[in-house]
């Protein structure tokens, strides 16, 4: 690999890593691709030039926030060059799609705990703290909604109290959907980017099949059936753990059946304009993912992508 080649990525990879935690409102949406676009982006190029573009990017950029007093810049330049890391290695390793995804999930998972767990007064404050911080903007919303008069002062009170502890006890659940959404989409954007870069010189696409064939292990579906028993049957703190499970793996599923809905769509050629109605409506209606976590949960016992195969008039493979 030329040294320019070299420079060219590194700055290319740098400037997504400090876009990514700096600039204030796009930064959280760029946490949802830069990692894997940075990834794919040096896949190709050999693992040990990979890991060293992304690996001195991140050095180079950290020691910055630190000296500047920027804490939660730098964390966010932790979580995201790490993951970078990870997707680099994945992607050298030959890892599949959803065995990437769900790794990627763990990782994400891992180091927001470490993170978390390293700070002043380790997890169980960090935890507290959040608490601290919803009761702070519930009750923030509380007051402004009062002044602008939409209801009786009480029944306010009573309504952010109660949503204040829906929020606080489902935090673990939303935590983890958010990483599950934010590994789906780097895994999908380095793969993106490794094909774009990459289309004439690499050997293969990375990441493999493409996201409508995706089908994740068959043995998750025993995951969802304990965690539906303990949110039913078991007292609480159990069956509140039972519950947040339950979240984190329906929205697995869901995204399990949003891949064979995909794949429906294209054996049966519906027009782009049917097919962004249904996506439309499935995230406006909450029984819309419900349905599509049904889907991926049934695929486990039924082949649903042979059976659209089958009706299609094409004989399955």
């Amino acid at each position: 690999m030329s040294r320019g080649v070299l420079i060219t990525s590194w700055i290319a990879v740098a400037a997504g890593l400090l876009a990514s935690a700096v600039l204030p409102g796009p930064d959280i949406l760029l946490m949802f691709l830069i990692p894997g676009l940075a990834a794919g982006y040096v896949s190709s190029i050999g693992i040990v030039s990979a890991l060293f573009i992304v690996g001195t990017a991140a050095a180079t950029l950290f020691p910055l926030f630190v000296v500047a007093g920027f804490w939660a810049n730098a964390a966010q330049l932790l979580v995201n060059s790490g993951f970078s890391l990870f997707l680099v290695i994945a992607s050298w390793r030959r890892w599949s799609g959803p065995s990437t995804f769900l790794m990627g999930f763990a990782a994400l998972c891992c180091l927001v705990f470490l993170l978390l767990a390293s700070g002043e007064g380790g997890m169980a404050s960090s935890y507290n703290d959040l608490g601290d911080f919803l009761a702070r903007e519930f009750d923030a919303a509380r007051q402004r909604a009062e002044r602008e008069g939409l209801g009786n002062g009480q029944d306010l009170t009573e309504w952010f109290r109660q949503l204040e502890t829906l929020a606080f006890s489902f935090f673990p659940a939303g935590s983890c959907i958010l990483f599950l959404v934010i590994s789906l989409t780097n895994v999908l954007a380095a793969r993106v980017a490794h094909g774009f870069r990459f289309k004439d010189t690499a050997p293969a696409p990375i990441f493999g099949p493409p996201f409508m064939e995706w089908r994740l292990p068959d043995g998750l579906v025993w995951g969802i059936i304990a965690s539906g028993i303990a949110a039913i049957f078991l007292p609480p703190p159990y069956s509140l753990a039972g519950k947040n499970s339950l979240l984190v793996l329906g929205a697995l599923y869901a995204i399990q059946g949003l891949s064979i809905v995909k794949y429906a769509f294209a054996q049966l050629n519906v027009p782009a304009v049917g097919r962004w109605i249904v996506y439309l409506l499935i995230g406006l209606l909450w029984y819309g993912l419900l349905l599509l976590a049904l889907v991926g949960i049934a695929n486990v016992w039924f082949d649903l992508r042979g059976y659209i195969l089958k009706r299609r008039g094409t004989p399955s493979t």
